[in-house]
């Protein structure tokens, strides 16, 4: 979820293409943006940072593969965490019902 992250930051696709990417060529039933508004921004990066304040000192994942994101970050600050942010979740909106 973190590299697909990347991948947006640094423009090689959009978070939309990589879904539809990962559901039509790799069959999974979501896409890692789908996935994280599902779970929330929040938590992925309370994750993150906890594989970075663990596991990568023990050597268990590279530093490399966590690194902090500045854009899921920013999302974090501005309270888009995901379905639970209602109408601006996190990667995609979601109209009220």
């Amino acid at each position: 979820m973190l590299e697909a992250v990347r991948m947006v930051e640094r423009g090689e696709a959009t978070a939309q293409d990589i879904d539809t990417a990962m559901k039509l060529g790799g069959g999974y039933p979501m896409g890692p943006f789908e996935l994280g508004d599902l779970v929330g921004l929040d938590t992925l990066s309370h994750i993150a940072k906890g594989w970075r304040e663990t596991r990568v000192c023990t050597g268990e994942i590279s530093a490399e593969a966590v690194k902090e994101s500045k854009l899921l970050e920013q999302k974090v600050k501005e309270g888009r965490l995901g379905m639970k942010s209602g109408e601006k979740g996190g990667w995609y909106e979601y109209p009220k019902k």
